[in-house]
């Protein structure tokens, strides 16, 4: 039998190194191809969750850019009536409708399911005597993973929490504006009332 050549066996050697990483670079074309797809298809999911009601929406969004099914969920559940426009809709959780905070054309709503009993705290406009903006506790309205919260002091001197995600002056949310604007319309039919400001700590 016939020894192989040294230069025939660092060709073969060579053929064999460039073969491996040629396979090397397809299965991490393909790993690269897997994840994707598995990210488009959550995605795509959540998105498909989010049509049909299930998920809410995962942030401050105007009531007229929230799927109809979300508002009809959130009627037929009672948080607010038929003849109310929503205005403004936060949900707590990207992956819950359990708790969230609204701003109507009628009242600011915050309600919660404990347990299996829905419990609904809201506030007619004229029956608002103080609104209190608090920051997440971490500073970053983005991130902050304690929510910017508006505390609504009623007239009779019973209150609540509204959870609002970010800071308004970021553009991403009005929430804290259209419930000043809807808040100092109703104060305006009301002569004795004082002037109207959301205070912050």
């Amino acid at each position: 039998m016939c020894a192989m050549q040294p230069d025939t066996a660092n060709a073969a050697r060579g053929r064999l190194a460039a073969k491996r990483r040629k396979h090397r670079i397809v299965r991490f074309i393909m790993w690269i191809g897997v994840a994707f797809l598995v990210l488009f298809s959550m995605a795509l999911g959540y998105e498909i969750l989010v049509f049909v009601g299930v998920l809410p929406v995962p942030d401050c969004l105007p009531g007229d850019l929230l799927y109809p099914r979300v508002v009809t969920k959130l009627t037929q559940a009672g948080v607010i009536s038929s003849d109310e426009r929503l205005l403004f809709f936060v949900s707590s959780s990207p992956f819950s409708m359990r708790s969230g905070s609204l701003c109507t054309d009628q009242r600011a709503i915050a309600y919660e399911m404990q347990g299996d009993r829905l419990q609904v705290w809201s506030a007619n406009f004229d029956e608002i005597a103080d609104l209190h903006w608090q920051l997440g506790w971490i500073g970053i309205p983005e991130f902050s993973i304690a929510n910017s919260t508006i505390t609504v002091t009623k007239t009779d001197g019973s209150w609540f929490t509204l959870g609002v995600y970010s800071e308004p002056t970021t553009g991403r949310c009005r929430f804290k504006e259209v419930l000043q604007e809807q808040w100092e319309s109703a104060r305006k039919q009301a002569p004795s009332a004082p002037a109207t400001a959301i205070s912050q700590d």
